[in-house]
This record gives C-alpha cells, structure tokens and sequence, in this order.
C-alpha cells in the first residue's frame, strides 16, 4: 500500500490505521531509530476549529503525562501551528475489543481479566485527576490477546473542564455509553461517568447486547437520561452472582450511586480470580 502524501519531519508515514471525523492515525517509522510507531494527525480541516484544537492539545498533554501497563503510551507530540498537529504513540499489533468479540463474545474468566485491566488503568486517570469520557470496547486494544490497553485520550479532560463545551450542547463522548448525568442539563461531570462507560462495555462484552434498546443518539440520550440500564441479573451466564450487583452499581442511573473506581478493579480482581489466574 502506497503511504500517505502527508510528511512529518523525522518520520516515514505508512498505511493508514484508522481515524474518526477530525484525525488520522498511520503506521509510521522513527527515521532516525528505525522504530515502528503510531502517528494520530489532526486533520487539516479539523485545524480550524477552536474546540478541536483545545483537545487535540489536551489529549497531548494528559498522554504524555501519563503512564501505566495498561495505557496506550504517547511519546511525542506537536500542537503548534508550524506543521501539523500530531501525537506519537506506540504501535500495537493484536486487535480492539470490538472486533474480537464480533467474531464470538470471550469467555467470562478473560472478559472480567480485561475488563480487571481496563479499570486498572482508569483508575490511575483518576488518581492523577482525569477523566477518560470515551470507554467503549473499540478504545481497548488486546496486544497479544492476553494484555488490554486503553487507548484514545480525546475526550480526556478534569472533571469540570468541559463544562462551557457541555452547556452549549456538545457530545463529548458516544452515545451508547455516555452517563446520564452527560445527557441531562445542567450537565455533570467526574469520575463517575467512567465508571458507568466501563459498566455498559462490560455488560455488552458479557451479553452481546447493550443494556438499552438501541435508537438515534439523541433517543440513546434521553433513555441513559431517564431509564435506569438493564441488569445482568435477567440474563443466565457463567459469572459469579457477585458480578450482578457489582455492573448494577456501575451502570447506576445517579452517579452518586456508583462505586468509585479503586473499588470495581478491586471487586474485578477478586472475581477474576475466582474463575482463573490473572493474566499478567
């Protein structure tokens, strides 16, 4: 495959990866290391708006401000106006949540290890005060099958820090996972709302199915807004009965009804480790 026209100074941009509406992720080669990254370009239209500016520079800095097993790591980026903006990220092989368990859901022991991992390192974004907003099976990549990594800071933030962007009607997030308190106004917004984006992924790796009738985005919001997500509990599996509680709690319709996130990894690890040995 022929690589990009775009040219980034010290790298060699190859296939693209992927992208969304305003960027563009390329396998790329370090020129001077040889090393094989991950190049996410903001889009040159996508440049000229504000707002897109604002989190492309802000998900360039909690990247780099961070650092965990189970995060993408970001090693590099420029968000200045001399030639584009991009961030420079580890290239992962292996494939996203949603496209393994399109091929069949996973087994419950390595769905819960996974999801042990995702809620791993969400909780060290809180501890050093962030907020994903964007957890959905397609930001949790399997490297190896055997180790999930959390990917996609564009929707990061501190908790408050997007509520101007919130009050004007902006979707910070995707709808099938957004928390309530996003979807009603005035607009909340902290750790919590992870909190239930991990509860629904989860509920949708062990089902098949998301805990609401799906619709338009708009209809999604007004049903996370107003009804309360289906439970576990009315579906038969091979999960612990502990598990119930635990993803009604996440998927709580008040946010301050939901564990914080120390207490779903640590309630995660115990489960897992009842139906398997940790994956390392």
């Amino acid at each position: 495959m022929h690589g990009p026209r775009l040219r980034l100074p010290g790298y060699v941009l190859h296939q693209r990866l992927g992208g969304g509406p305003t960027s563009d992720v390329y396998a790329a080669t370090d020129e001077s290391l040889r090393q094989a990254w991950a190049v996410k370009v903001l889009k040159r239209e996508a440049e000229l708006d504000a707002t897109n500016r604002r989190l492309f520079e802000r998900e360039a800095l909690i990247g780099l401000a961070l650092c965990h097993p189970h995060l993408v790591r970001i090693v590099a980026a420029k968000t200045d106006r001399a030639g584009s903006r991009h961030l420079v990220m580890e290239q992962l092989t292996g494939v996203s949540l949603r496209q393994a368990i399109r091929r069949r859901l996973l087994p419950v022991p390595t769905t819960l290890c996974f999801a042990h991992q995702v809620a791993e390192a969400l909780g060290h974004m809180h501890r050093h005060g962030f907020v994903h907003g964007d957890v959905k099976p397609e930001n949790v990549h399997l490297v190896a099958g055997r180790r999930a990594k959390l990917l996609d800071f564009g929707f990061a933030h501190r908790p408050g820090e997007n509520t101007a962007l919130l009050e004007e009607g902006c979707v910070l997030g995707t709808a099938n996972y957004i928390a309530p308190e996003l979807c009603a106004g005035p607009p909340t917004d902290d750790f919590a709302a992870d909190v239930y984006g991990l509860g629904v992924t989860l509920y949708e790796l062990l089902t098949g199915e998301l805990p609401y009738r799906e619709g338009s985005s708009e209809e999604t919001m007004i049903r996370h807004r107003d009804e309360p997500a289906a439970s576990l509990g009315e579906w038969t599996g091979e999960w612990p009965g502990e598990l119930v509680p635990l993803l009604d709690g996440m998927t709580a319709l008040h946010p301050g009804d939901r564990p914080v996130m120390h207490e779903v990894s640590d309630r995660l690890a115990l489960l897992t480790k009842s139906m398997m040995q940790p994956i390392a």
